[in-house]
């Protein structure tokens, strides 16, 4: 409003007052005509510059979207450094995996000392009363380790023979360690030890068996 409250008006870059705008009209079109004249004009001011507004808030929105997206723009490219840069400072684990060839080594059956023993390494006694070779049966035991038996008897067995079965050591003294006696039968076992037999703990070199009628 100007100094005397009148209500200004600003169009095509001039300053008119609201009583000098309706005697204009009055005096060129009369008081009717100047009437309605003078309410479209105002209307009119009113529309432009009511899209004068819309176009400077527009432009305001605009303004504020292109600011919004620099921003943005901007603090993609900052974070986007800063991930690089720290991906250049990590250094990458290397997991080398040796691979071990394990080769089964060849299986050799070894003879073992408890099963190298044979019937040879027992000498058979003869030529005393009653004299008679015994029978011999070889085998095995549960640790796969050899046995030899001896058996006293006559053949066919005779249930009333006094039987008798002597065992000899060469490395004992007397050489006799030991007889197993029964009637009709006797028998001895000896098991290999070492590549030796052996009886009691004692090693074996002959058996003598004799039987009694």
């Amino acid at each position: 409003m100007n100094e005397d409250g009148e209500k200004c008006c600003f169009f095509l870059g001039e300053h008119h007052s609201t009583k000098k705008i309706k005697g204009l009209l009055r005096k060129d079109f009369g008081d009717q005509l100047a009437s309605i004249l003078y309410t479209s004009f105002f209307v009119i001011i009113w529309f432009w510059r009511g899209q004068q507004k819309a176009r400077r808030r527009k432009k305001a929105t605009s303004m504020y979207s292109q600011i919004l997206a620099t921003t943005l723009l901007i603090s993609f490219i900052v974070i986007a450094n800063q991930c690089a840069a720290t991906g250049g400072t990590t250094t990458p684990t290397t997991t080398t995996t040796a691979t071990v060839t394990t080769t089964a080594a060849p299986t050799t059956t070894v003879a073992t000392a408890c099963a190298t023993c044979t019937v040879d390494q027992i000498i058979i006694t003869t030529g005393n009363d009653g004299d008679s070779p015994p029978l011999t049966d070889e085998g095995v035991d549960a640790n796969g380790c050899a046995t030899i038996t001896y058996t006293c008897e006559r053949t066919p067995q005779v249930a009333t023979d006094v039987v008798l079965i002597t065992y000899y050591s060469d490395n004992e003294n007397p050489r006799d360690v030991g007889t197993e006696n029964g009637v009709g039968t006797a028998n001895v076992v000896m098991n290999c030890v070492d590549g030796n037999w052996v009886k009691d703990g004692i090693v074996i070199n002959e058996v003598e068996c004799q039987i009694i009628t």
